[in-house]
Order: structure tokens, then C-alpha cells, then sequence
């Protein structure tokens, strides 16, 4: 404002609320979508013993409430393992963590846009490239999105399905725009949503490119359409065009995002897909 600039976005004390991690219980019931068996522990009870923790040795991640990219993230399989968990730098302000119960499963992420009330567009799933060591310190950081292996169609619909759900809850909170949620799938088919990020995520950029290369609307010119012109004929366009299944790219891509702060030049072969 001071600057005479608008911001096509809802809310930074919105989106900030809506990303806490602590959040995330509640706007998964109210979407009524599954998330991970989840604790709140505090730093502080922990310190001086009256914490409640679950069997750690069953598989529990621990996150701070607000991070990026999986920053402090980290497995954790016993009561040492956490307490050294929670040193971690990048969120040492924080008291309050969620632990989760680890799921086993496929990470997929999906890009969506918020049109206005419940109206929800969902764009395609990708599979979510996690913890690669050659890319990322932290042992589930978030390193890119690979387009390339075909997901399956009842699989992809599952995750679509959900977004739009969580979609339509961030809509009743009074979000509009672009947002992403990040969810494993489970073997036996289920959709459990890990993260929502309430802004443009990391990989808006390729997939806008690869909407753009297949004749879709891209999701970055629906965003702008929900602030700039609500009322226009792009939106209208933008629902057909994502109202039903979506098929398979014909020019797949993969974006690989690289947390190198030496001075050295990283390589990495790999012959099989990261996962």
C-alpha cells in the first residue's frame, strides 16, 4: 500500500494462518479429507517432562509450525532423536510442533486456484521428489516435481477430488487464488494430504510452461483472473477446461530444485525415476 502497488493475492495474516501447520487438523475436518494421526507437542513440556509423547518407535515425523521447503522436517524414532530434532536452526523460535505418523506411500502434489465461493479449479497431479541427498540436506525436503511417469487415472482423480474439497474449506476462510496441497497416496489407494501451501508453490513455473506447450488455460492467468477480472469469460473457460479427467502430458518435464550452498557443481546419475 505504501508503495501504490496492489498485491493479486489474499491476505499474508491469511495465507500465513491457513499454512500454519498446527492448522491443518482443523481444515482437514471441515474438508472432511485424511490426513496423519497427529500430536502437538511443545518444546517447552518437553524440556521439563510433562510432554505426551506416542510410541515414537512406530514411525512419527516432526515439523515446526511454519517452515519452507521441509525445513526441519525430520523422522524421528525415539525420544533422543526428537529432542535433537527440535535444535533444528531453521525453526528454533519455535515452542509449539506437530508430530505426524509416518506414511508409506507415493508423495504427489497438486496446483489449484480458489475462484470464489467454493468455486475450485484443480489442475494436474505430479509425483513430489522428496529427500534427494544429492539436492537437499534435510531428509524430506522438498527437491521439484516430476511430470514424466504417468500416474494412475483413479489415482489422480483421488488427489483432484481432494484439493478441490480443501479448496472449497479454504474458500469459506475467505481465500482466493492460487494454492497447492501436498498428500501421499497409500497402497491401497488412499489420498492423505501432508501440507496445504496457501500461495503460488515452487512449481507453478513448469507447470504453467507445460500447460501452456498443451493448449490449457495456465493456472497463473486464472489466478490473475480471480483479482483483475472475476467477472470475465477467462474463468468461465478456465472451469471447462479442468472440469473433467485429465489426460496424460504428450511433452512430460520434471523440475529439480537444488539447495547447494558450496562452491561446488553437483552431480548426481541416477538409472532409475527419483521417487
Amino acid at each position: 500500500q505504501q508503495a501504490g502497488v496492489r498485491v493479486l493475492a489474499s491476505s499474508a495474516k491469511l495465507a500465513r494462518q491457513l499454512e500454519n501447520k498446527l492448522q491443518l487438523p482443523a481444515i482437514a475436518s471441515a474438508a472432511e479429507v485424511r490426513i496423519p494421526e497427529t500430536v502437538v507437542i511443545s518444546r517447552r513440556a518437553l524440556r521439563d517432562g510433562t510432554a505426551s509423547l506416542p510410541q515414537l518407535e512406530d514411525g512419527w515425523v516432526v515439523q515446526p509450525a511454519m517452515s519452507f521447503a521441509g525445513a526441519g522436517t525430520t523422522p524421528v524414532a525415539s525420544r533422543d532423536a526428537l529432542e535433537r530434532a527440535l535444535q533444528d536452526p531453521t525453526a528454533s523460535r519455535s515452542d509449539l510442533w506437530k508430530l505426524t505418523r509416518h506414511v508409506h506411500g507415493e508423495p504427489m502434489t497438486v496446483n489449484a486456484v480458489v475462484l470464489g465461493h467454493e468455486d475450485v479449479v484443480v489442475a494436474h497431479v505430479t509425483r513430489q521428489l522428496t529427500g534427494v541427498a544429492e539436492c537437499s540436506a534435510e531428509p524430506l525436503g522438498s527437491c521439484g516435481n516430476e511430470w514424466s511417469i504417468p500416474i494412475d487415472d483413479e489415482a489422480a482423480n483421488s488427489v483432484r477430488q481432494v484439493a478441490s474439497s480443501v479448496g472449497a474449506e479454504l474458500s469459506r476462510r475467505g481465500f482466493r487464488g492460487a494454492y497447492g496441497i501436498d498428500v501421499v497416496v497409500s497402497p491401497q489407494g488412499n489420498v492423505v494430504v501432508i501440507e496445504i501451501n496457501a500461495r503460488i508453490t515452487a512449481s507453478f513455473g513448469m507447470l504453467n510452461q507445460l500447460q501452456r506447450a498443451h493448449g490449457f488455460i495456465p493456472m497463473i492467468d486464472v489466478h490473475e483472473a480471480v483479482f483483475l477480472d472475476p467477472a470475465g469469460s477467462l474463468l468461465a473457460r478456465a472451469r471447462e477446461c479442468y472440469s473433467g479427467e485429465l489426460a496424460p502430458w504428450e511433452q512430460p518435464a520434471a523440475s529439480v530444485v537444488c539447495y547447494n550452498t558450496s562452491n561446488d557443481v553437483l552431480h548426481a546419475e541416477h538409472d532409475h525415476p527419483w521417487m
